[in-house]
């Protein structure tokens, strides 16, 4: 923009200003008369009256009707105690509740001998937590008749061993020793995977199934004969044959070099027993329910994680143990295989 163009923009500018100025002067004088009138008290009080009327301050004092009310003619003491002797009393009973054997272990399997129920075994796992801490071995998880439980369960006792399940009887300390305790009955813990073994037989042929207190009465004079084969007493449960007990004895090695095996490892990867990866036809092992796929996973209650581990502990117990009970896993399902090799 040049120089003569911003000077007429300024006149122009200053001619629109003097203008206005102008003309406001001139409408001023020409109503200079009407602003000097008065207004009328009813115009004021129109406008005055259309303004709405604010809300009275509240009051901050509280009517005595209402104090009076609330804090004098209300009872605000606690009620009066009962007269001694009124109070009923409600009776408490002391006497302590006792933990059910079923919570304390659970029975995994039973051996019963019909010729000497002395001998009829069961395999427990502990499930109470000071029982687990006392029983560490091996051998603290096979129950057998007249056995008692580890503290603090030592009032605990095997009653009998039978096809039902493990009966255990309660005692308590009486003079210089241990009483049946009357006020409790005994109790039966069933097995969770039965064994289909011998039944208790009396010699006339009769089932004879005993009841709590009446076990340790069960006679039998029936001699047990070893036969010189191999049979099945059920489901999964062997009496080894003369003939086999001397194979054995002479050439267990060519009968482990039969099978072949590796570690099984679980979803975790940790080892929990020994896979059994082939069988041939014809296998010493197949007349035992020996097969392709099964997962051993511990003898008589003692894990497995080597071939090697489930020979040593064969071996060093051999003087021990009459019945050997394996649990092995097959197609996910745990079961368990007995062989017995008692006399």
């Amino acid at each position: 923009m040049s120089i003569n163009q911003l000077k007429a923009l300024t006149w122009a500018a200053s001619l629109g200003v003097a203008g206005f100025l102008g003309w406001y002067v001139y409408d001023f004088f020409t109503h200079k008369t009407e602003i000097a009138e008065a207004v009328s008290d009813e115009e004021q009080l129109a406008v005055l009256t259309s303004v709405p009327t604010p809300e009275p301050p509240k009051d901050d004092v509280v009517d005595y009707a209402i104090v009076l009310k609330t804090w004098h003619n209300m009872n605000w003491q606690p009620p009066e105690p009962p007269p001694p002797g009124e109070t009923e009393e409600t009776p408490v009973d002391v006497k302590p509740k006792h933990k059910p054997i079923a919570e304390l272990l659970s029975v995994l399997y039973i051996q019963v001998d019909g010729g000497d129920p002395k001998r009829s075994m069961a395999q427990v796992s502990y499930l109470d937590q000071a029982l687990i801490s006392a029983n560490t071995t091996t051998d603290s998880t096979v129950l057998m008749q007249d056995e008692f439980l580890t503290p603090p369960y030592d009032n605990v006792q095997v009653a009998g061993i039978t096809r039902d399940g493990v009966y255990f009887r309660f005692l308590k300390m009486e003079g210089d020793g241990m009483v049946p305790d009357e006020e409790r009955e005994d109790e039966l813990v069933e097995t969770t995977r039965l064994d289909t073994g011998p039944r208790i037989v009396r010699t006339d042929g009769e089932i004879l199934r005993p009841k709590p207190r009446e076990i340790q009465k069960v006679e039998q004079e029936r001699p047990r004969v070893v036969p010189a084969e191999t049979i099945s007493l059920g489901d999964d449960h062997w009496l080894v044959g003369l003939n086999d007990r001397e194979e054995i004895a002479q050439d267990y090695t060519r009968i482990l070099a039969e099978l072949d095996f590796k570690q099984h490892r679980d979803s975790s990867g940790k080892i929990d027993g020994v896979e059994i990866k082939k069988v041939p036809e014809g296998a010493f092992a197949s007349k035992y329910g020996i097969k392709e796929g099964q997962i051993v996973k511990s003898i008589n209650g003692h894990p497995i994680s080597s071939v090697n581990e489930g020979i040593k502990f064969a071996k060093d117990n051999q003087d021990k143990y009459d019945v050997w009970t394996i649990v092995y896993e097959e197609q996910g399902k745990e079961k368990t295989k007995v062989i017995d090799t008692s006399e």
